[in-house]
């Protein structure tokens, strides 16, 4: 990930999540493969909160889940 994902996590999750919005949207592009965006995602999350024990997505393939980022 190119950029760093700031926030405040002195906040609620909630306002968390307001700041980090914004940053997630810039993260992802059209123009890239989806696998990079979801890379991004996971990591900017899992950078913006320190409690979860894991991030990551599954992707749908003609109704078989495979483990993508995490």
């Amino acid at each position: 990930m190119a950029e760093e994902v700031r926030v405040d996590k002195s906040l609620s999750k909630e306002e968390i999540y307001q700041q980090l919005f914004p940053q997630l949207e810039s993260l992802m592009d059209p123009d890239e493969p989806v696998l990079s965006s979801l890379s991004n995602l996971t990591a900017a999350l899992r950078s913006a909160f320190d409690n979860i024990s894991w991030v990551g997505f599954y992707i749908n393939n003609s109704g078989t889940l495979f483990l993508g980022p995490f």
